[in-house]
C-alpha cells in the first residue's frame, strides 16, 4: 500500500480529535471571596503570599476564584490577596439588613481548599457575596488529626472574636454559623466565650459534625442562649465519622438521627447520592442538600430530602 494511503487517514483521525477537543470555551464566573484566618502568613522566593498551618494572629483576605458552570463544574483559585481585617469584615455594612454566613471547614483542608469549598457551598445555597470563610490551620495530611484537633481548640477563641465583632457590625441576629466536621466543636466555645445577655445570633448549622453525641447534648441548654436556631446534618454511613468514633471512643453527633431534643432539627441525608469523600462532604456534592441549607439559611422550611 502506498505511504500516502497510510498517512491520509492518519492525518484526518488526528484532525478529527483536534476538532472535538477545540469545543466552545467553558463558561465561567470570576468570584471573590472574603476570608478570616489565623493562620501564619508569609512571603515565598517569588514574593507570592503564602499561608502555613501554624497558629498565628488573626489576619483577612480576599481569594479570586474561577466558577465553571455544569456540567463540568469546577472551582479554581485564582490568587490570593491580603486585606485589612476591618475592611473585610464592613464588606456589608452599606446592605440595608444586611446578613452574613460565617463558614468553618473541618479538618485536613488547607486555605485553597478552604476556600474553594467556601465558594462552592455559596454557590450552591445562594449565599455567594454574603459567605464569609473563616479559615483556621488545618494540615493537608491524613495523619495529623489529633494535631489539628489541638490547633482547632487554639483557634477557637478567634473564631468567637470574630463573631462577635460581626455581631457589633449587624447585630448577632444577622449572623450565621456553618460548620464542618471539626470545624462544629465551635460549639464548645460559642457557650464558653460568648455572653448571652447581647442577644443570641442567627442559625447554627452543624454540618456531619464531628462532636461527641453525649457532650452536645450537654452543652444544648447553654447553647440555645446565645444562636436562635439550632440544625444539624447527620448520615449513618458517614465513613469518615465512622473512623472519628473509633479514634473518640465514642459516637459522634453526625451519625446519629436519634438526638431528641427540643430546638434542634435533624436532617438525615443518609442513602442520599453523590455524598462526596466518605459520603461526609456531602454539602458540596449534593445539590438537594446544597438547596436545603440555602433555605434553611434564609428563614424558610427546606425541601424534603
Amino acid at each position: 500500500m502506498p505511504r500516502t494511503c497510510i498517512v491520509l487517514p492518519l492525518l484526518l483521525a488526528l484532525a478529527s480529535v483536534s476538532c472535538a477537543a477545540s469545543g466552545p470555551e467553558p463558561v465561567y464566573a470570576t468570584v471573590e471571596l472574603p476570608f478570616v484566618t489565623n493562620r501564619a502568613a508569609e512571603f515565598d522566593a517569588d514574593g507570592d503570599l503564602r499561608y502555613t498551618n501554624d497558629v498565628s494572629r488573626t489576619t483577612a483576605g480576599r481569594c479570586e476564584l474561577r466558577v465553571y458552570e455544569l456540567p463540568d463544574a469546577e472551582v479554581v483559585v485564582e490568587r490570593y490577596e491580603a486585606a485589612d481585617v476591618d475592611t473585610v469584615l464592613a464588606g456589608w455594612v452599606r446592605d440595608a439588613g444586611a446578613k452574613v454566613t460565617l463558614y468553618i471547614h473541618g479538618y485536613n483542608i488547607g486555605l485553597e481548599r478552604a476556600c474553594r469549598d467556601a465558594a462552592v457551598l455559596a454557590r450552591k445555597t445562594g449565599w455567594e457575596g454574603r459567605m464569609l470563610l473563616f479559615s483556621w490551620p488545618a494540615s493537608r495530611t491524613v495523619v495529623t488529626y489529633h494535631r489539628d484537633a489541638g490547633r482547632f481548640a487554639e483557634s477557637m477563641p478567634a473564631i468567637v472574636d470574630v463573631l462577635e465583632e460581626l455581631g457589633r457590625r449587624y447585630g448577632r441576629s444577622a449572623v450565621n454559623i456553618v460548620a464542618h466536621s471539626m470545624g462544629s466543636r465551635i460549639v464548645d466555645e460559642l457557650v464558653a466565650g460568648l455572653a448571652p445577655a447581647d442577644g443570641r445570633f442567627g442559625k447554627l448549622m452543624l454540618i456531619a459534625p464531628d462532636v461527641e453525641r453525649d457532650r452536645f447534648v450537654e452543652i444544648l441548654p447553654g447553647l440555645r442562649r446565645v444562636v436562635d436556631d439550632i440544625t444539624v446534618l447527620v448520615s449513618d454511613s458517614d465513613q469518615l465519622l465512622l473512623l472519628s468514633q473509633a479514634v473518640n471512643l465514642g459516637e459522634r453527633l453526625g451519625q446519629s438521627d436519634d438526638v431528641d431534643v427540643d430546638g434542634v432539627a435533624i436532617i438525615d441525608v443518609t442513602g442520599l447520592d453523590n455524598a462526596g469523600l466518605g459520603n461526609h462532604v456531602y454539602h458540596l456534592t449534593n445539590e438537594a442538600v446544597g438547596k436545603a441549607i440555602g433555605a434553611i439559611l434564609d428563614g424558610k422550611a427546606p425541601p424534603d430530602l
